[in-house]
């Protein structure tokens, strides 16, 4: 077994009063069903913070909600509240969460490990910026052999510019690894294509998760969208199936699948 690969860093950047999301970009080698959960956070030799608050339930810290997508690992903070210290509110805040992924084999549902982050919060109390947005679909399903290219676009309302990369174990896949040209910078309206020629070593029972990262260049502060889609292989369907009547049965015949030695 081997332990889910987290391959975006665990610092980010928020502006008070606006949607955070945030990824810690994860995969897992061996194919594993991944559960994400927010959990307290520890201290000196692992132990827990005996007093340690979630952001939400800190006094002068009301009115917003820090939750975790169990299935894709997505963080979402509607929206960092700069909290006020003695009457005077901050130029900039930390906030430090803990992120439990847990891995489950996919067949038997039997946990295999789990990997706990640390990721600091930087949460500007004055900025005006608006996070960029990725425009791509959610799910796709294909047999194996076909060919994926789907484009991912992103739009920044304040006209910065866009970095957009990507993350995902089929990218760097030895069989037939699936290709998105990253860093990819563009205007502030931008497309780039996610492609993959797909075959039958890549079929398996859980999908494959792709993570799509979209950061603006604001001078002051840069802001982030992430976009998860997963991706179905399965094997190529049943071909010209015949069924002949010979006496009190039938025999059926069909085409090899392409797929029968893998």
């Amino acid at each position: 077994n081997n332990s889910p690969i987290l391959d975006f860093p665990p610092v980010d950047i928020a502006c008070a009063d606006v949607l955070f999301e945030h990824s810690p970009g994860a995969h897992d080698p061996n194919g594993d069903s991944l559960v994400y959960s927010i959990v307290a956070n520890r201290g000196g030799g692992g132990s827990l913070i005996s007093d340690y608050s979630f952001h939400n339930n800190v006094p002068g810290c009301t009115g917003s909600s820090l939750t975790i997508n169990p299935s894709t690992g997505l963080l979402t903070w509607d929206a960092p509240v700069c909290c006020s210290i003695q009457g005077t509110i901050p130029e900039q805040e930390e906030f430090n969460i803990a992120i439990l992924i847990e891995e489950f084999f996919p067949v038997t549902g039997k946990k295999r490990g789990s990997v706990l982050r640390d990721m600091q919060i930087e949460v500007d109390c004055d900025c005006e910026n608006d996070p960029p947005v990725i425009i791509a679909p959610n799910q796709m399903c294909v047999f194996a052999g076909d060919t994926i290219d789907t484009t991912i676009v992103a739009n920044d309302i304040n006209a910065d510019k866009i970095t957009m990369t990507s993350s995902g174990e089929h990218l760097s896949l030895s069989n037939s690894p699936a290709v998105f040209p990253q860093p990819d910078v563009g205007d502030s309206t931008f497309s780039s294509v996610f492609h993959w020629n797909t075959n039958c070593g890549h079929v398996r029972n859980n999908p494959y998760t792709t993570i799509f990262r979209a950061e603006d260049n604001d001078p002051v502060v840069q802001l982030v969208d992430y976009h998860t889609l997963e991706i179905k292989i399965i094997a190529p369907r049943v071909e010209n199936s015949v069924a002949i009547p010979e006496g009190n049965s039938i025999k059926l015949s069909w085409d090899p699948s392409p797929c029968a030695a893998s």
